[in-house]
């Protein structure tokens, strides 16, 4: 049944069988929420036929769990269509794509001249070698 909660997450994932999906899916469009109360679970439908994935939003600007930058960069886009930010999260997000997209470009300057300290050494060794092939 928490699976079925959660189906929105992992309904791409090819690591869960197509009848599975299925099953969860079918669950998934009107199960409403599960509640732990001392020794009884309590299972609500909801009111109205789930049609489509629930938005995720995301706000605040403190990720005591999990810090978004630890998985946004690496989430798949499907997942990111439905996503919802407040203004706190938002800063924390811009703050955090900045930085990233400055790193990959430190790392896109350090190859560039990896590339071309290597044609300066090829070149180096054709002229040596006086152009032979």
């Amino acid at each position: 049944m928490v699976d079925a909660l959660h189906v929105d997450y992992f309904v791409n994932d090819p690591n869960v069988a197509a009848p599975v999906k299925a099953v969860l899916a079918n669950y998934n469009a009107t199960l409403g929420q599960i509640g732990f109360y001392d020794s009884m679970v309590v299972v609500s439908k909801l009111a109205a036929e789930k049609t489509k994935p629930y938005r995720r939003v995301l706000s605040g600007d403190q990720m005591p769990v999990q810090p978004v930058m630890n998985w946004l960069p690496e989430a798949p886009l499907t997942g990111l269509t439905t996503m919802v930010m407040g203004p706190l999260a938002g800063e924390r997000v811009n703050a955090g794509l900045l930085a990233l997209i400055e790193h990959h470009r430190e790392c896109e300057q350090r190859a560039l001249s990896a590339i071309a300290k290597c044609a300066d050494r090829f070149r180096a060794l054709d002229d040596e070698a006086g152009g032979r092939h």
